[in-house]
């Protein structure tokens, strides 16, 4: 099993920023919710949220290595290519990467929910609030890649 170490050390700067941002919104989310509703429903945003992290951390791990170790869009067009040929398999290598990406990231958040909605839901823990901390991850993640762009 990999360290954690390795693991920071094996994504982009972008990658662990965007992640950042969304651990900050899920806190923030999680915060709040602690001092509506109570210790219940925050620790249930947690959850939710952490799907969404693990669900980020896990499309970006696995696109960063289907991708050969790049950013996926990387020297794609930048004129450093030998042919058309060379260029063309290069953004063939990086679409395929980023749908290598979304199917793991697919798979762990089904998973992961299950495993919540199977356990901790069933048990008496808040459905509402992990949807909301999902919710959070997930909008943390997209306002932060329109960000990027801009």
């Amino acid at each position: 099993m990999p360290t954690l170490a390795l693991m920071r050390a094996s994504l982009p700067d972008p990658v662990r920023w965007l992640l950042r941002v969304q651990g900050l919104a899920v806190a923030v989310c999680a915060l709040t919710c602690w001092a509506v509703c109570g210790r219940l429903s925050a620790q249930a945003v947690v959850l939710g949220g952490m799907v969404g992290l693990i669900g980020s951390w896990a499309y970006a791990w696995r696109a960063w290595r289907a991708g050969g170790g790049r950013h996926a869009g990387e020297n794609v067009g930048e004129g450093d290519c030998d042919s058309l040929a060379e260029s063309t398999a290069r953004a063939a290598r990086a679409y395929r990467a980023q749908l290598a990406g979304e199917a793991w990231r697919l798979a762990v958040t089904a998973l992961a929910f299950v495993a919540i909605f199977a356990g901790p839901v069933r048990d008496g823990l808040p459905a509402l609030p992990v949807l909301l901390g999902f919710g959070a991850a997930h909008a943390a993640y997209w306002a932060a890649l329109l960000r990027q762009r801009n």
